[in-house]
């Protein structure tokens, strides 16, 4: 196999015959030279001339050449990378790798030393320096072991094939040849200006390092020997110290196997194909599988998409959803989709589609199993049979209801009517009934409920229960205390709060509470008192009530001042014939003393003493209150109040009752008189 080189080095003469290259005179490789002088100034002022023109012209021409050497400089680099990784990997992986190191740790060597010592050695046989514009042989060097071959007949027939290729391939291609492979043997071409270095190889392929080896060798050569090889006409005497450099190029080494890719380096650049691969099929999966999901979505009545996209590594999805619609994040479990892997955000509202709009009203009307619905443009159909409290439930059901205009229920008949007029019976009495304020009321399952406010006065409601035919077990009730501001309960309870005596009769009128008859004086005092919390109660009037009390005390009054005890001057004692008067007057004291302590106390008996009258005001004054204290004394002896009595001195004055008696009598007299404290 012959592969061109890419440098856009010059190219030897052609030449059809290895012996026509090889004998080509002195005198005519002169004139190529001087011809080649002459042209070159013209070619460099063109080409120079040509780019500014128009460098188009240039860079068409040039394109292919730096082309092709780009793609060659970069298939260079991912080749030497490649083979770097791999000579990395099996040094430190293999087997042979780490008895190398354990090695190098042993005795203390360099690593790559010890790689070195149990490196085979690259089998080059034969290394040959021709001189490129004459094609002849100048130097060439051998393995000891191998059979030495012909170097001119070597230099001649590589001058003329490469002569060949570049007259046979000049059309489309501008390089020069690198490798000549005949089976197992391998010719190595590493070309310079000036010279070419050939390299035999009897066994496998060029290593990597080889080649930069012949290059390293052969610039060395260009540099040490560059005006021997410009004049170059045949003779080697020039060259005899170039013997060691091509020396050099027979003993590069290669570390065994870095030519074959390892299975270990295999796996480390087929993993991320692999990866990619395994992650590329996924993706196109969980593409299909979010497509399809996004189609399901849109078939779904109550689910509207608004944005979908990615953020991060997650999808994510914003929407609308209906209540009584599917639930998307539920499909995408039925899509195959992990729901972790998705950010949902659907916002509630209602939407109008026909099956939604009629199973919100299923839910909302909760019919029996008799009853059928159905929703035609926007009207709920309603047929079938129905407990009559249901189908009068139904107007207030739907009022919310979106997507409904009207109902229409003629067609649905009402069962246990029955009991629904019992039930409005029993309402209507209650509304009649004072003191009762129903609230709420309804059905619930299969019974009737009912709540309000009951006035204490008022009626127990259950007990109306059994007037209208209803039952009690049937009704659950709950009826909170209050107080009513009817007429009737006012009095009802005023009656209870005030209690008064069979004496008194109690009416309202225009929230007055009027009392009639006869009282005591407390019951009077505490019902004004009480009649003050009564709600409702405006004022107590008790202009018609008479005080039985006060009409007791104002009768004692005048018994007790109209009455006159006369004394003996002598004796200090009663006339004969006044014990019996005297009696009735302790009576008549006691039942003062009760009547007062229930008027509340502040009432007392003045005992007022008379004497005669002397004209000195003192000795009258001093001997009518000595009168006074001998009736005080009396009537410690009586059981009586002594605190309800006072004494008083009235000296020579009569009193009024007396002054019909006897002058002798009026000489010593006691009057009373009945004062009220302030």
């Amino acid at each position: 196999m012959m592969q061109p080189d890419k440098n856009g080095s010059d190219l030897p003469p052609p030449a059809g015959e290895i012996s026509k290259s090889a004998s080509a005179p002195p005198r005519r490789e002169a004139l190529r030279e001087e011809e080649a002088e002459i042209v070159r100034p013209t070619v460099e002022r063109a080409i120079l001339l040509s780019g500014q023109h128009d460098r188009k012209v240039l860079a068409s021409a040039l394109a292919s050449v730096v082309g092709m050497a780009l793609r060659r400089s970069i298939t260079g680099v991912f080749k030497r990378i490649i083979l770097g990784l791999n000579r990395f990997l099996v040094q430190t992986f293999s087997i042979e790798g780490i008895r190398w190191r354990f090695e190098a740790l042993r005795t203390g060597k360099p690593f790559q030393q010890v790689v070195q010592e149990h490196s085979l050695t690259c089998p080059v046989t034969q290394v040959f320096l021709i001189h490129r514009r004459t094609g002849l042989l100048i130097e060439q060097v051998q393995q000891e072991s191998t059979q030495s071959e012909d170097g001119d007949m070597m230099s001649g027939m590589l001058t003329a094939i490469q002569d060949f290729v570049h007259d046979s391939f000049q059309a489309t291609s501008a390089g020069q040849l690198e490798v000549i492979r005949v089976g197992d043997v391998t010719v190595l071409l590493e070309q310079g200006p000036l010279a070419i270095l050939a390299g035999i190889i009897n066994q496998g392929f060029a290593p990597q390092n080889l080649r930069k080896t012949f290059r390293q060798a052969l610039e060395q050569i260009h540099d040490d020997y560059h005006q021997a090889l410009v004049s170059f006409r045949g003779g080697a005497e020039d060259f005899e110290d170039v013997h060691p450099i091509l020396e050099a190029c027979l003993k590069t080494r290669l570390v065994k196997g870095e030519e074959r890719i390892s299975p270990l380096t295999g796996m480390i650049l087929i993993a991320p194909l692999i990866v990619i691969s395994v992650w590329g099929f996924f993706e196109v999966q969980q593409s299909r599988q979010w497509r399809q999901y996004l189609v399901e979505i849109g078939k779904q009545p109550g689910l509207v998409v608004v944005e979908t996209g990615r953020k991060g590594r997650r999808r994510y999805i914003h929407g609308l959803r209906d209540p009584l619609a599917q639930n998307p994040v539920r499909m995408l479990v039925d899509s195959g989709i992990v729901p972790e892997d998705v950010i949902s955000e659907w916002e509630s509202y209602q939407a109008l589609d026909s099956e939604l709009v009629l199973e919100r009203a299923k839910r909302a009307l909760n019919p029996p199993a008799s009853i059928t619905l159905e929703l035609r443009n926007g009207t709920l159909f309603i047929e079938g049979s129905a407990p009559w409290y249901w189908v009068e439930e139904v107007p207030h059901c739907v009022t919310s209801l979106q997507g409904v205009s009207r109902v229409r229920s003629d067609g649905v008949q009402k069962t246990g009517n029955d009991l629904n007029l019992a039930w409005n019976r029993y309402l209507t009495k209650l509304a009649e009934t004072p003191g009762i304020l129903v609230l709420e009321k309804g059905r619930w399952n299969d019974s009737f409920y009912i709540a309000g406010m009951r006035d204490p006065m008022a009626p127990d409601p259950t007990t109306l229960l059994h007037e209208v035919g209803l039952n009690a077990a049937g009704v659950r009730s709950k009826w909170e205390p209050f107080q009513a501001l009817h007429p009737s309960l006012m009095l009802a309870r005023s009656k209870r709060m005030l209690a008064p005596p069979r004496s008194v009769e109690m009416t309202m009128k225009d929230g007055a509470l009027i009392a009639v008859g006869t009282a005591s004086h407390t019951w009077i005092s505490e019902a004004r008192l009480i009649a003050r919390a009564i709600a409702g109660v405006s004022h107590f009037d008790t202009k018609q009530l008479q005080d039985t009390d006060m009409q007791a005390y104002e009768a004692l009054v005048p018994l007790l001042e109209n009455q006159v005890f006369y004394y003996l001057v002598t004796r200090r004692d009663l006339w004969p014939g006044q014990e019996k008067k005297f009696k009735q007057f302790i009576e008549n004291v006691s039942q003062f003393s009760r009547v007062t302590r229930r008027l509340g106390g502040g009432y007392h008996i003045e005992i007022c003493g008379h004497a005669r009258d002397t004209g000195e005001e003192e000795v009258d004054l001093s001997a009518s209150l000595t009168v006074a204290e001998s009736f005080y004394l009396r009537l410690q002896n009586q059981h009586v109040d002594m605190g309800l009595f006072e004494k008083r001195g009235m000296g020579g004055e009569s009193a009024p009752a007396a002054i019909a008696a006897d002058v002798q009598k009026r000489e010593a007299h006691i009057s009373f008189r009945v004062v009220v404290a302030d």
